[in-house]
């Protein structure tokens, strides 16, 4: 169906209120495509707001949206730097870490949450 814009919408979570000259009631819409935005939406939501006007939520398909940009976008995989990895990202240079871990004879309490994190260079 051709749907005539008349103001700005949120591109990412757009709310159509349309007409229903056929009277389908837009049930069993859960997908749509808009070409203009190139955009593609997953229907959250129909409301009969009036006799013939209906109102979707759409959220955008990011995945859909923008497959080809993710299928051809070069990515690397992070996880935790271990002793002896070298990070680069991008530069002529590689940043080595060394990880160490100290013991304590502490037993911290049950209930209790500890964290600690030191950066420094010796």
């Amino acid at each position: 169906m051709d749907i005539l814009l008349k103001r700005s919408i949120d591109v990412i979570n757009p709310v159509f209120v349309l007409t229903d000259p056929d009277k389908i009631g837009f049930i069993g819409i859960n997908y749509l495509y808009m070409p203009d935005l190139k955009r593609f939406y997953f229907v959250d939501s129909i409301e009969n707001v009036a006799d013939n006007l209906w109102m979707l939520k759409c959220t955008c398909d990011v995945l859909e949206t923008y497959k080809a940009d993710i299928r051809y976008s070069f990515a690397s995989w992070k996880r935790p730097m271990k002793t002896g990895d070298c990070f680069n990202a991008s530069f002529d240079t590689c940043a080595y870490t060394t990880i160490t871990t100290h013991k304590s004879d502490v037993t911290p309490d049950v209930d209790s949450v500890m964290i600690l994190s030191t950066v420094g260079v010796s």
